[in-house]
């Protein structure tokens, strides 16, 4: 790898478990400068549950929070998701889904960063692409944000603050996996970004 790469986005909706674990890792700070940072109103409450301290980390982020209430695209898209639901479990995936979803109108290319399966498969299903845990750390070592060292570091300290388990097949070396992790990110970027072209382009012929 040569020179700093630029993940191919207008910026990353942050989920409230990759808020904690990258909080709880000491490393939420790290993300400045990746990508403007995008987070539901849901996911920021849900974060700042957890103390002043820990609602305060998000202040140097510059984190936009995105309020999801009626008469907003992001208000329309999670009465779309949520349907005839009304608790507030899930409310937080949701909300991010719908922000990614809202933001895709108005053109913008805002994948979901987050580190559970279930909202991850979800958001799959909008046809949004998800950044996980290990593909966020290959591209925040793309970006300069930190060096493989601190990664695997990192990635190991997960594991005891966070309970975060390695996937099949993952031998701990970052740098040996942080090329196709980056290379399936920026294709599910691309198709979504296609999709969004084509979807915008429709909505102009009608």
């Amino acid at each position: 790898m040569t020179g700093r790469l630029r993940l191919p986005v207008d910026g990353l909706v942050l989920d409230a478990c990759a808020l904690i674990r990258l909080y709880n890792c000491g490393v939420l700070e790290r993300l400045k400068g990746l990508a403007a940072l995008h987070a539901a109103m849901h996911v920021h409450s849900e974060f700042a549950r957890g103390g002043r301290q820990q609602k305060n980390a998000l202040t140097p982020l510059g984190v936009f929070k995105h309020a999801v209430v009626p008469g907003t695209a992001e208000w329309d898209a999670v009465c779309l998701i949520r349907g005839s639901r009304y608790s507030n479990t899930g409310l937080g995936e949701d909300q991010s889904i719908a922000v990614c979803l809202a933001e895709a109108k108005r053109g913008r290319i805002l994948p979901l960063v987050t580190f559970d399966k279930s909202g991850a498969a979800r958001a799959a299903r909008h046809g949004i692409p998800t950044i996980g845990f290990l593909s966020l750390l290959a591209w925040m070592v793309g970006s300069e944000l930190m060096t493989f060292d601190e990664a695997n570091s990192v990635e190991v300290l997960a594991g005891d603050v966070n309970g975060w388990k390695r996937p099949s097949g993952y031998d701990g070396a970052l740098e040996r996996h942080a090329d196709a992790l980056r290379n399936a990110t920026g294709t599910a970027i691309h198709e979504w970004r296609l999709h969004i072209t084509r979807q915008r382009g429709k909505g102009r012929r009608r």
